[in-house]
């Protein structure tokens, strides 16, 4: 019996009728209707915008994400809610910028924070509409009763509730806040069932629950997965049937085997008669962790075992495009704008909003949202035109933002030294790109838009004081 088999055997299955038991107040607010998809969010960890062969990667090769790019709409221009882990999901999970819920710091094990109970996830906003919800995978929004997945909304769980790094010897004992640490353990619903040794089964676990769960869900009911993968986050592995099947390395080898776990979550889909009638949209968390630390370089990992930007600048952590901006995928039959690539300003906020509609979900009247409604845009009745800026977070730093083509930068930090620009006080330098001639960000044309850095500017401070960030480096 392999060790992924042995893991998921470990603990027993939640039953679908007592995960559904609950249901008086679901069951009364709506009742599915057959219009409603079946709604699939994939997540990948730290996978860089030129990571995938449909986005030109000379040596990593994804032919079920490049199928579904082809079938559906590829996304260009799409954002992940932050550049960081737990920002960005946090942002996933509400449809606001992490800073209106406190989550725009990455989380460690053991804190004794998480995502509040006073937020409306979207598993909540789905279930309310008698979805059925599932996640696995990485979660990252806190590891106590009380912040896990099943506290949020999930009627199941299974995965490793932060990231994979987050062990001896990956993360110092000071970065933890305590002297010792704790093996990475792999959770369902609220309790521990197997620890991780071999990082290897990662990725196949969460496949075959995964497609457990497709085969498990009733068929009278519409229902929500939730996966996200921990790879190709580092310390990058693969299982041995992916191992050096891919000319771009073993970081070649943990992006190939996600395509691998796409392919069989597809074929679930097919097998159950269900994939007409659901949308799957696939995203990674923030951009390649390009300027890792020293601690990580250890253990069988090589500073090239990370991802590529592709033309973008920055990586991971940075307000620079490759931060934020993703390789993103948008698989709906249903959809009328299906084999298009779309170069417009979308995000991870947007989802939300849009599976509000097409759940038919009314929202709270005092919910504020920060994401646009895509429904009518994917159904080919308008073309999209979001009127909303998209805003780049430094934690709780509003450090960017961006209006259609044009980008305001305004940051005193160096993304490259990881040091000061300047230890004065002064307004640092404006950076405005146009980014649809300039999507590399190398030619800073401030100086001859006065007016739009003005605007900008102008922009940014009114969202930093919205949402009561503490430090803005416009000010």
């Amino acid at each position: 019996m392999s060790y992924v088999t042995t893991l998921l055997a470990a603990s027993a299955r939640v039953s679908l009728i007592t995960a559904f038991s609950l249901a008086g107040l679901n069951s009364a607010m709506s009742a599915p209707q057959p219009e409603q998809p079946n709604i699939i969010v994939m997540m990948a960890d730290d996978m860089g915008y030129g990571d995938l062969s449909t986005y030109g990667h000379p040596n990593i090769v994804t032919p079920n994400l490049d199928a579904m790019a082809t079938e559906g709409i590829k996304l260009t221009s799409f954002y992940a809610g932050q550049a960081v882990c737990t920002p960005s999901r946090a942002a996933l999970m509400t449809g606001r910028y992490a800073i209106r819920s406190g989550m725009q710091q990455v989380l460690m094990p053991d804190s004794d924070r998480g995502l509040p109970q006073s937020e409306f996830t979207m598993a909540e906003m789905l279930k309310s509409q008698g979805y059925q919800t599932a996640m696995v995978g990485k979660w990252h929004l806190g590891d106590k009763a009380g912040f896990l997945p099943v506290d949020h909304g999930f009627d199941q769980y299974f995965g490793l509730l932060y990231s994979n790094d987050m062990t001896d010897p990956w993360v110092t004992a000071e970065l933890m806040g305590r002297e010792s640490m704790s093996p990475l353990q792999m959770f369902r619903n609220d309790k521990p069932v197997g620890v991780i040794k071999d990082q290897s089964v990662l990725t196949t676990s969460y496949t075959e629950e995964a497609v457990a769960n497709i085969g498990a869900f009733s068929d009278d009911k519409p229902f929500f997965l939730y996966m996200a993968w921990s790879m190709p986050h580092l310390p990058v592995a693969a299982p041995d049937f992916q191992k050096g099947k891919s000319a771009g390395g073993l970081y070649g080898d943990a992006v190939s085997t996600i395509d691998w776990s796409v392919g069989e979550v597809l074929n679930a889909l097919e097998e159950k008669g269900v994939a007409d009638n659901t949308i799957i949209v696939f995203f990674s968390d923030n951009g390649p962790w390009q300027n890792l630390p020293d601690r990580m370089v250890q253990g069988g990992v090589e500073r090239w075992h990370v991802g590529s930007a592709g033309t973008l600048k920055g990586s991971k952590g940075t307000t620079y495009e490759g931060g934020s901006r993703v390789p993103a995928i948008i698989h709906w039959p249903d959809s009328k704008i299906n084999g298009s690539v779309n170069s417009e300003l979308i995000s991870a906020l947007d989802l939300f909003p849009t599976f509000a509609t097409l759940s038919g979900a009314t929202l709270p009247e005092d919910l504020t949202l920060d994401g646009a409604d895509l429904s009518d845009f994917l159904k080919g009745n308008t073309p999209h035109s979001k009127d909303n800026y998209f805003y780049y977070f430094r934690g709780d730093v509003a450090e960017a933002v961006r209006d259609k083509k044009w980008k305001l930068r305004l940051s005193p930090f160096d993304e490259f030294s990881g040091e000061m620009a300047s230890a004065s006080d002064t307004r640092v330098q404006p950076e405005l790109y146009n980014l649809k001639d300039d999507p590399s960000e190398r030619f800073n044309v401030a100086d001859s838009h006065p007016e739009i850095v003005d605007r900008l500017t102008k922009q940014l401070a009114r969202f930093a004081e919205e949402t009561q960030s503490q430090t803005f480096a416009g000010k």
